[in-house]
């Protein structure tokens, strides 16, 4: 139901704000700077900002209905854990380096090139998902 309700009405709701030139995030503000009137509409590089602003406040809403996982607090004990067992540091390293090639592979692709001719390569390794470059 969840899902459903989300994909169907939220998202699509949502993505309209951003996405759209007709939407309250795509059309944009106006501002006037030194006696001009300047647009500033929000730019969402390969969808991230939708997408992860979406995901996390599901996933934080999700989690607050669910609570607590069970077993992880001793009963009857206001905030007393149980301690639990530990998680593999190889797996979490090979997932770390799968999700940081990932990352560089689809943010190239959002480019549809995966060389940047420029000086300011290094600001955007750093700033590759902040920077929309097609405007710099």
């Amino acid at each position: 139901m969840k899902s459903k309700s989300f994909a169907g009405f939220v998202y699509p709701v949502v993505t309209h704000w951003a996405w759209s030139s007709e939407g309250w995030l795509g059309a944009g503000i106006d501002i006037n700077y030194n006696n001009k009137t300047v647009n500033i509409p929000y730019r969402d590089f390969a969808g991230s900002g939708v997408v992860h602003l979406l995901g996390g406040t599901s996933a934080l809403v999700g989690a607050s209905f669910l609570g607590p996982r069970i077993g992880r607090f001793l009963p009857g004990e206001k905030g007393v854990s149980v301690d639990m067992k530990g998680h593999s540091v190889p797996l979490a390293a090979m997932g770390g380096f799968i999700l940081f090639f990932g990352f560089f592979a689809f943010n190239g692709g959002s480019q549809v090139s995966f060389l940047i001719t420029s000086k300011y390569l290094p600001n955007y390794t750093l700033t590759i998902n902040l920077n929309d470059h097609r405007y710099s």
